[in-house]
């Protein structure tokens, strides 16, 4: 057979790319967003029926008209919001459709089905696409986000499309922007949660019925949820789920003042963001990894006063202190004053902590606070804390007035602090740690480099900066600062980065 050359093969209109087999070019349809995949069907009759086989199905309300118009105003998008809901709908009507006259989708387990849309006046269109998906085409990664506009009305997750052998297919479920929380010990096979942007509506009680109602659930995220509360009440979320086995619970910018984890047997890796939250620790032995990183900010202004301070025992606390094994924790505490005073009460909240990271504590802050956390972990092996340059008109912190003690500390070994200034505070931190801690062998003192967080469970590394940034002018003046005490046995171990 004669191989023909390009020019014979762009004259005689070869489809070498519809030659490929069905699994290539699945493949490459995969790369694309739905809306680009379902177009492909009008190149040839062989393109008909590769959409059925995709993994991934993917409609974006935002894809209805160019991102620059979806970046307008709110009152914008309540003006357009019901006339693209409905080119939404009718995209999926017509995809329902053709489906249905293709003889459905074929069934692929694993399959993720995403769906973003205004909170539409009539949901009978997502509501049935989301339950033939997962009926019969094989969904078990299901994500439901309903975007915001200032025309909200209320949309419910349609469990009466799914009968409870229908609600056991279902493996992750994201949720967002929702009005009600479904009945979740309906769904037995669920191994994780999102939920996100939640209708204040729900109560906090809804959040902490979550750990117990699903017995497969292993990774609960809640963002963004505000539920209210009556008369000023504290909005506490009190877990007791005993028999749970979640392993990781991330809870980023909610509301809650307080979270409880009295019970969660099965629990390694808890990561908190947000604004000032108390957590209370209870029964919780396979904790190993806590990210915490909150913030605290006072308007332009405003004044500040005691209201505002928390001491770590009140943002931390051990209600059985022999039962926390937290062995690496990441504490970012932010914010345009410091609002953690030093003081524990002889409180040791992580007797086993092992590493320790002080993430981007602004520079105007004390930066010797980080020292309090020695007497909090009598374990700590390794201590690295990070400082965050501020703005030079940024506002002063007082600094703390450290009384002579005779502690020691018997175990750290390692001590880096990157983005080190020689500013008094950094340099009263070093000579403390420097005279305390009897077991310490490495001091690493950097002016560039940086600290790389690698997510939750995957603790942190720190990266040097490629080229050294000290003169020897200031390695002397450096030197000078630390040694004002009189113990300096580890000048040996004093490294500049």
């Amino acid at each position: 057979m004669a191989t023909l050359s390009p020019g014979q093969r762009q004259q005689s209109g070869v489809d070498r790319l519809s030659a490929l087999p069905d699994e290539l070019l699945v493949t490459i349809l995969d790369g694309l967003d739905t809306r680009s995949a379902l177009a492909t069907t009008v190149l040839a009759k062989r393109w008909t029926h590769l959409p059925r086989l995709l993994s991934a199905l993917e409609f974006r309300v935002t894809d209805m008209f160019p991102p620059p118009v979806y970046q307008q105003s709110p009152v914008f998008l309540e003006q357009y919001a019901p006339a693209v809901m409905a080119r939404y709908n009718d995209a999926i009507d017509r995809f329902m459709e053709a489906a249905h006259a293709d003889g459905s989708y074929i069934p692929q387990p694993g399959r993720r089905l995403r769906l973003e849309f205004f909170d539409p006046d009539e949901p009978a269109f997502v509501d049935r696409l989301i339950g033939t998906a997962v009926r019969s085409w094989g969904v078990e990664d299901l994500e439901v986000i309903v975007k915001p506009v200032a025309h909200h009305i209320a949309y419910f997750f349609p469990q009466h499309f799914l009968d409870d052998e229908s609600a056991q297919l279902i493996r992750s479920l994201t949720l967002g922007g929702c009005s009600l929380l479904p009945p979740l010990h309906r769904y037995g096979k669920l191994t994780a949660l999102v939920l996100q942007d939640i209708s204040p509506s729900v109560p906090v009680a809804a959040y902490a019925g979550v750990f117990s109602r699903c017995p497969g659930l292993r990774s609960v995220h809640l963002r963004r949820c505000h539920p209210e509360t009556d008369n000023n009440i504290p909005s506490v979320m009190e877990v007791d789920a005993p028999a749970s086995g979640i392993i990781e619970l991330v809870v980023y910018h909610c509301s809650f003042q307080a979270i409880r984890l009295l019970a969660l047997p099965a629990l390694e890796r808890l990561e908190c963001s947000g604004s000032p939250v108390s957590l209370a620790f209870g029964i919780i032995p396979r904790l190993a990894h806590v990210v915490l990183s909150l913030g605290f900010f006072i308007l332009e202004g405003d004044p500040w006063d005691d209201r505002y301070d928390y001491t770590l025992d009140e943002l931390l606390v051990a209600v059985n202190p022999a039962a926390v094994s937290v062995t690496d924790l990441v504490l970012r505490f932010t914010g345009t004053y410091r609002w953690v005073e030093p003081w524990l009460d002889g409180v040791t909240p992580f007797p086993v902590l092992r590493r320790l990271l002080m993430a981007d504590v602004p520079s105007n802050w004390d930066v010797s606070w980080a020292y309090l956390l020695l007497e909090a972990a009598p374990s700590l092996e390794v201590l690295h804390v990070s400082v965050t340059p501020c703005a030079e008109d940024s506002p002063r912190d007082v600094d703390i007035m450290w009384r002579p003690s005779k502690y020691r500390h018997r175990h750290l070994k390692e001590l880096v602090v990157v983005g080190f200034e020689l500013t008094p505070t950094q340099a009263c931190l070093v000579r403390l740690v420097m005279k305390t801690c009897k077991a310490l062998r490495r001091v690493v003192l950097m002016k560039g480099g940086r600290i790389d967080d690698r997510g939750l469970g995957g603790g942190w590394e720190v990266v040097a900066p490629q080229e050294n940034g000290w003169s020897d002018h200031e390695k002397v003046a450096a030197e000078r600062a630390i040694k004002k005490v009189r113990y300096f046995k580890l000048y040996g171990h004093l490294f500049f980065a």
